[in-house]
């Protein structure tokens, strides 16, 4: 899992010299004024300013129980954040964010040396062993 992570993400290093597009967010069915919804995609725009990242859509599916969440990329450098409920979305976010090189601890968010989005096409479900962590 690490060695694939790693080979993507330096694949993405080789393509971050396309072309950037402002980020577009489709909430679909997730209220946008959702306080957790708000601070996720509010870090998401920050780490992404300038990333070739096409279009983001934020799924709530009915499917994904027990504090479910994941993400989806294709080759456009689409990102498909899909989670049963709202707190999860932000999990999704987060990870995410995460598997790009972004680092979130009580000092505040450390930005990868370079920037590395996850545009290979990419579909991560996880499903955590503890529904409530806190």
């Amino acid at each position: 899992m690490i060695n694939r992570l790693f080979c993507v993400l330096m694949a993405i290093v080789a393509l971050c010299s396309s072309s950037y597009a402002a980020l577009r967010i489709d909430y679909g069915k997730v209220k946008p004024q959702s306080p957790v919804v708000t601070l996720a995609v509010t870090d998401l725009e920050k780490c992404f300013k300038a990333a070739p990242v096409k279009k983001v859509s934020l799924k709530l599916e009915r499917g994904l129980t027990n504090g479910e969440f994941g993400y989806r990329t294709d080759r456009k450098g689409n990102i498909s954040f899909r989670a049963g409920d709202e707190t999860g979305m932000a999990h999704a976010i987060y990870t995410y964010l995460e598997a790009a090189g972004y680092t979130f601890d009580i000092t505040g968010t450390s930005a990868p040396v370079s920037l590395s989005p996850v545009s290979a096409p990419t579909d991560t479900l996880v499903k955590p062993f503890i529904r409530w962590r806190g």
